[in-house]
């Protein structure tokens, strides 16, 4: 198997991830909550997928 077809099957493994609207901003305001938020939004993912992403702040994700 290639490398190509490697990565390919290994980026199929990753789950795609849900992230919160704008709209979601005031309910995911504190780390608990924003982590609940995930888990709910996003089934196929564990709280270390979602430790991983590494997101220290929702407002910077709105400011452009």
């Amino acid at each position: 198997m290639s490398n190509k077809a490697r990565l390919t099957k290994l980026e199929a493994h990753k789950p795609k991830f849900v992230y919160p609207l704008f709209s979601d901003m005031y309910s995911t305001q504190t780390k608990e909550s924003y982590m609940a938020w995930m888990l709910t939004n996003n089934p196929l993912a564990t709280r270390q997928d979602i430790l991983d992403l590494n997101i220290k702040s929702l407002e910077c994700m709105y400011e452009h």
